[in-house]
This record gives C-alpha cells, sequence and structure tokens, in this order.
C-alpha cells in the first residue's frame, strides 16, 4: 500500500542532515520538529464504532490533516462530543448517520450519503450512529486543549466531561436531559 512507502521515507528523513552542524539551528529545528506528526496510525472505539485515524500531517498550532475509516456497523459511538478545533471532512467512500445536538437539546439524525463537504464547528456536539464502511478525509484547524463529551449515564441523562491530549479526562461538568428526534 502506498501509506506504507511514505511512512518509511518519513521515518528515514532525519531533520540533523538539513540544519548541518550548527548546534543552535540544530536545536530549534529539533524543537519544531517534535511538534509535528507526519504519519501515525490508529484504532479507536467508542462504543459500538470502531474507527481507524491515519494522522498524514498533524501541527496542533496551525492545522492537521487526517483519514477515517468509520468500520461497517450498525451501533452507535458511546458519547455524544465536540472537537479541539474546527474542521472540514470530505466523504470519499461510503454513507453515514450522525447525530447533533442543536442548541435547545434536541438530537437531530443526519444521513450524510449526500452531504459530500461538511464543516465541523469545535463546539458542535455530534456522534456516528451507523457507517457502511466510510472514509472520510479530515482537515483542521489549529487545535485548543481540550474538548467535550456528554457521556449517557445509567439514568438515560448525560453528563458533560471536559477532555483533554491523550483523552484524559480533566473535570465533570453539569448534567443534561436530550430530547430525542422521532425516528
Amino acid at each position: 500500500m502506498w501509506w506504507s512507502g511514505i511512512h518509511t521515507i518519513l521515518k528515514k528523513w532525519r531533520p540533523e542532515g538539513i540544519v548541518g552542524s550548527n548546534p543552535t539551528i540544530g536545536t530549534k529545528f529539533n524543537a519544531w520538529y517534535r511538534m509535528i506528526v507526519f504519519y501515525k496510525k490508529k484504532l479507536i472505539v467508542q462504543g459500538d464504532q470502531p474507527i481507524t485515524e491515519i494522522t498524514l500531517l498533524e501541527w496542533k498550532k496551525l492545522f492537521s490533516i487526517k483519514l477515517f475509516h468509520f468500520h461497517k456497523s450498525t451501533g452507535n459511538q458511546d458519547r455524544f462530543h465536540t472537537h479541539a478545533f474546527g474542521a472540514f471532512s470530505l466523504l470519499l467512500k461510503g454513507n453515514y448517520v450522525e447525530e447533533i445536538i442543536k442548541g435547545d437539546g434536541k438530537v437531530v439524525r443526519l444521513d450524510r450519503n449526500r452531504s459530500r463537504l461538511i464543516y465541523i464547528p469545535k463546539n458542535e456536539y455530534h456522534r456516528i450512529t451507523r457507517s457502511d464502511g466510510c472514509r472520510t478525509l479530515l482537515i483542521t484547524g489549529p487545535w485548543g486543549s481540550c474538548w467535550k463529551e456528554l457521556r449517557e449515564r445509567p439514568d438515560g441523562r448525560y453528563q458533560m466531561v471536559v477532555v483533554g491530549e491523550g483523552r484524559v479526562d480533566i473535570r465533570a461538568g453539569k448534567i443534561v436531559d436530550l430530547i430525542d428526534e422521532p425516528r
């Protein structure tokens, strides 16, 4: 697969070769270089929805470019979430159903087979509820330090949790009721 060829090239490239023997330039360049991710692949599982995320390029101060494969599933992600960034999402293949939460707490279902390019605001709660194995390209803006999740409680209400780098919980927030749209 062509991804492995790019990955091999990027792993072999070393910034020291560019900056030469000047230790001051080398130190500054290495600090800058460590903030950038050139390729990373990981599996994310949220509830019954497995997702393969491939980061092609990530420099959180400016932007990132990611590919997502939402594996075929009729199950939901187990939480609504926002993002640490605003982003454009381009649907490359397949279809999915997404739920978003409007300002009044109403849950709205959206079939994304007709919306090839969408903007995802940083503060919009959403989750994928069904995928036929779709693939998307995500181009983000600058990253903030945290995002929010709404996690369902045993009583059917949702607990807001602020989450940071590495999906670490920072603090719990208010409990909310959501209004489900009739199917």
